[in-house]
């Protein structure tokens, strides 16, 4: 073991006795202390598997762990609990929720259920979706569920909300409630509840975990953090690893302080800091050290490497969004001479610069990868047969049910649905009741469609718990053809064929698995998009910086470093997400192992306006001796100014219905929807193409005069 591992790393690994923070800089081998503590603690200290609980963020990231783990563990060794948050919590829910009075068998929401869901509860409070978005309300709800603030302490926790959207929350949540269904915030709220409300069950826990470790510890929220403090609570033999400087998750409830202040909630905690870095160049290291130490709000740290000075960093000037793609896609053409295109990625600060990086790709035949796209689990086909999976689990699955009742069509149609709905809330019974004993509000067909729909559920059921092995995919084989599912989508001709195919990947997955119905489920709900696309094609990676964190490359781009895209406009007037987009591009940068690419445009269209943006902040805070610039068809730009001036985008505008009626001439005042009054300095091209140059608020911005909202001062 030692071999494998550098001093501090062989440090971490074994120390033991107290509480360990572990601060992982980029590429310094987390994982594989991780790994090798575990086995340390199994093989050397005698801690049996199932005491050793091992939380990180990411499905993808657990599997990974989980593998190499099995290369370090004997067959025999009782395995550990290695997985997500959300999966602990799960799981914990599944053991103990009837102690504090929930049901175990409870379905998992996933993002459509609970817009579906939360798109009802609105109608019903006669609240309007386009001053009550219900994505936007959904995300308000999940951050307090990130702080553990239930509906009835809303009031005092989100001020700013208004009465609606406080009933809102309630009504939601007891929606879920009557479904027997928990979103991915109900799962690590509940689960603290249960152990802060259930002495026995915590007991139960501490007992059982008495060694904990948990990845990516800058990234916990209020909820995990709570969970993980109580689980460490008796012993005390917890390891967390992190890395201050990769923070970027604030959005989604993310603390930094809790990393930040991990010696004073431990008084007798060990640092160790892992900063000998296996990825990159010595360039890209000191690049990246020198534009996070820029950040006040961390600690210090130093990547170093053994490894080759490598390349300056390209920072390449384009004067428009389709220089600087066709550039980018140039680049990657001559570097594939080399290297196969899997081994690079571009990365972008928003998903809206990625149209016009898809067409460069696509027009020059450049094969690439998106990620954030429509993913396995979420194709329409793969939802409707986990559907019909959780029906099968909990006949009263109301979410389930609504989605598959009428796929294929049985004659029951929507008004039947809200029928039956409405009978199951007035007696307060489940589904299968109402069908089974009640339905007197439906037609008569409507009700014989609906009992058989039932008795359906149950033969499948029996089916399932005769199966000997295979039980999922004989379960899902049956129910694709005794529905009528299958039969259905053939009816859509090649489409049709298409989907089965993909279900039949479903049921190649379920043999893979061999678990329980109810891990299935729980497993299927809790996949995300970074799950996918292991075996992807050779092909450039595109996708957001977001995405690129736990990921490297032999070669990364990163488009668009200009004031307000990166760093983001929003950040402006805040210096904590000032900081946290600098951690942005610091997790970018140290995502290449050879080159990194840097570009900028002088200009770009961005929602029907050209914004005029000046360098990024970030580029005048690399050592200049690390860069090297170019740029293309710049001969108003001979170089990246090193004094760049503060940044002037306020807002990012929808386009207008044109106003061809509008005349501008130079000289006259006009007022902008956002930036207020200013003065048009001057006048380019004709028609839909002209361009308004205007001086406002003491900035020089240039916009399309068809889309702009400008309206003439008298």
């Amino acid at each position: 073991m030692s071999q494998k591992l550098n001093p501090l790393q062989q440090e971490a690994v074994e120390y033991f006795g107290s509480p360990l923070l572990i601060v992982a800089g980029a590429g310094s081998g987390k994982t594989r202390v991780l790994t090798h503590k575990i086995a340390y603690l199994m093989q050397e200290m005698g801690i049996s598997g199932p005491n050793i609980l091992a939380i990180t963020f990411t499905n993808k990231a657990a599997k990974e762990m989980r593998h190499r783990l099995d290369s370090l563990l004997s067959p025999e060794d009782l395995k550990p609990f290695v997985g997500t948050f959300h999966a602990f919590a799960g799981e914990l829910l599944r053991r103990f929720y009837p102690a504090i009075g929930g049901q175990s068998n409870f379905a998992i929401a996933d993002q459509a259920d609970q817009l579906k869901l939360m798109k009802q509860v609105l109608a019903d409070l006669n609240a309007n979706e386009t001053h009550y978005p219900p994505s936007k309300v959904l995300y308000e709800i999940q951050d307090l569920k990130n702080k553990a603030i239930p509906p009835h302490k809303s009031q005092n926790a989100a001020p700013h909300w208004d009465n609606r959207t406080h009933q809102a929350y309630a009504n939601y949540q007891a929606a879920l409630k009557r479904n027997n269904a928990l979103d991915f915030g109900d799962l690590l709220m509940e689960a603290l509840r249960l152990l802060n409300e259930s002495p026995e069950v915590l007991i139960a826990c501490q007992e059982q975990y008495v060694c904990i470790l948990v990845d990516e510890y800058q990234d916990t929220n209020a909820v995990q953090y709570q969970m993980v403090k109580l689980l460490a609570g008796k012993y005390e033999n917890l390891t967390v690893v992190g890395d201050f400087d990769q923070n970027i998750y604030s959005w989604r409830g993310a603390n930094l302080e809790n990393m930040l202040h991990f010696e004073r909630d431990y008084p007798n905690a060990r640092v160790i800091k892992l900063e000998q870095n296996y990825r990159s160049t010595q360039t890209i290291l000191k690049a990246a050290n020198a534009l996070i130490s820029h950040n006040k709000n961390r600690k210090d740290k130093n990547l170093w490497t053994h490894n080759d000075l490598g390349d300056p960093i390209a920072v390449h000037v384009t004067d428009n969004e389709h220089q600087e793609a066709r550039w980018i896609v140039d680049q990657l053409k001559q570097f594939h001479l080399k290297i196969p295109y899997q081994e690079m990625a571009v990365l972008y600060r928003t998903n809206a610069q990625s149209r016009v990086l898809e067409e460069a790709f696509a027009q020059a035949q450049v094969p690439y990868r998106m990620f954030g796209g429509l993913s396995f689990f979420s194709r329409a086909e793969i939802k409707d047969i986990v559907s019909y999976l959780r029906l099968v689990h909990n006949p009263n699955d109301l979410l389930a049910f609504t989605r598959v009742v009428a796929r294929p069509p049985r004659g029951i149609g929507e008004t039947s649905v809200e029928k039956l709905m409405r009978e199951a809330s007035a007696e307060n019974l489940g589904l299968s009741q109402v069908a089974q004993t009640g339905g007197l509000t439906l037609t008569a067909s409507a009700l014989k469609s609906l009992r058989q729909f039932y008795q359906q559920l149950q033969q499948w059921k029996a089916l399932y718990d005769s199966t000997p092995s295979d039980k999922i995919a004989t379960l899902i084989q049956a129910l694709v053809e005794q529905s009528g599912y299958a039969q259905w989508l053939q009816q859509d001709g090649a489409k049709g064929a298409e989907k089965l195919e993909t279900i039949s990947e479903l049921v190649t997955m379920a043999r893979e698995e061999e678990t329980d119905l109810e891990s299935f489920l729980t497993k299927v709900s809790l996949s995300t998009d970074l799950d996918e696309g292991e075996a992807a094609p050779d092909a450039v990676t595109l996708m957001t910086v977001h995405h690129a964190k736990g990921l490297e490359f032999d070669v990364v781009v990163v488009a668009g470093l200009e004031e307000g895209i990166l760093p983001h406009y929003k950040s402006k007037d805040f210096p904590a997400q000032l900081e946290e987009e600098r951690r942005l591009c610091y997790v970018a940068l140290t995502r290449g192992r050879k080159n990194v690419l840097l570009t900028l445009a002088s200009q770009r269209l961005i929602f029907g306006e050209l914004w005029q943006n000046d360098p990024s902040r970030f580029i005048e805070e690399l050592p200049p001796e690390l860069v090297k610039i170019t740029q293309t068809q710049q001969p108003h730009m001979q170089d990246i100014p090193r004094a760049i001036p503060s940044y002037s985008k306020q807002a990012v505008f929808t386009p207008s219905k044109p106003s061809s009626s509008v005349q501008f001439i130079e000289g006259q005042k006009v007022k902008h929807s956002v930036w207020g009054i200013g003065t048009v300095l001057s006048l380019e091209g004709q028609g839909d193409n002209q361009k308004v140059k205007l001086l406002v608020g003491g900035a020089i911005k240039i916009v399309l005069a068809k889309y702009a909202p400008l309206t003439v001062v008298e």
